[in-house]
């Protein structure tokens, strides 16, 4: 029998066990003595200092991590953190406005509108005692007269006829365009007549009473308007459309 044998056999398992304690005091003793690191820093290491040593990361590190706190490494946040995070900074200036948007298209032109009031004058001038105007303006329907007697003639004086009876002015009838007087003799009664955005024709009846001067003259007119009973109608000769009676 070999001399190794025979002193392996010859220790029991309690002897090897001591004698593996007693190797690693000798073994710690020895890095003690080599200042490799003491029992305060060995007791004082953190679960935070080893992981962060394990990820590369040291005080320095966190240092130099912009929002953490006095650059201290701090627990691990579900493994998504090693530093301790500083405290919120203020708010940074708005933003500069954006450039302005693209104007829209433009709609389609929509339909003409309706036509102004129209506008229309007229003379009828007797064998030297007066003379007649006929007027239109602003929807409005004027009749004139004015004496010429005497070396000065008198100013004309205006009586408004719109506000007489079937005096022309809805969509259907159509809105008073172009006025003329008549008078043929000096015994007929005095005619003013109007015609319509529709092409109807329109007169009304009136006197004139002359008397001294002064004062003025005057006229004295019926109280309706009556649509003449022909009217006028594109292509016809010697006629026109009847007018349906009221």
């Amino acid at each position: 029998m070999s001399p190794d044998r025979m002193t392996s056999s010859s220790l029991g398992p309690l002897a090897r066990d001591r004698i593996a304690k007693v190797g690693a005091l000798a073994f710690l003793a020895l890095v003690m003595a080599a200042g490799m690191v003491g029992p305060a820093a060995a007791a004082g290491r953190t679960v935070t200092d080893h992981t962060a040593e394990t990820l590369g990361h040291t005080e320095d590190w966190c240092k130099d991590r912009p929002g953490t706190q006095n650059g201290s490494l701090g627990e691990r946040d579900g493994g998504k953190n090693d530093c301790k995070k500083g405290p919120t900074g203020p708010t940074g200036p708005p933003g500069a406005d954006g450039e302005d948007g693209q104007d829209g298209e433009r709609g389609p032109t929509g339909p003409p509108g309706a036509t102004g009031p129209c506008s229309d004058i007229d003379a009828e001038q007797d064998s030297g005692n007066y003379e007649l105007r006929a007027a239109l303006s602003g929807g409005s329907y004027y009749a004139g007269i004015r004496d010429l007697r005497g070396d000065t003639p008198s100013p004309f004086v205006w009586t408004d006829l719109s506000g007489r009876t079937n005096y022309p002015n809805t969509r259907e009838t159509g809105f008073a365009c172009g006025v003329s007087v008549n008078e043929q003799q000096t015994s007929e009664r005095l005619k003013f007549d109007l015609i319509t955005t529709t092409g109807r024709v329109y007169e009304i009846r009136c006197d004139q009473a002359l008397g001294p001067r002064p004062p003025t003259p005057a006229l004295t007119c019926d109280a309706a308007w009556a649509e003449v009973n022909m009217r006028p109608a594109p292509g016809v000769t010697n006629g026109g459309t009847p007018v349906p009676p009221p």
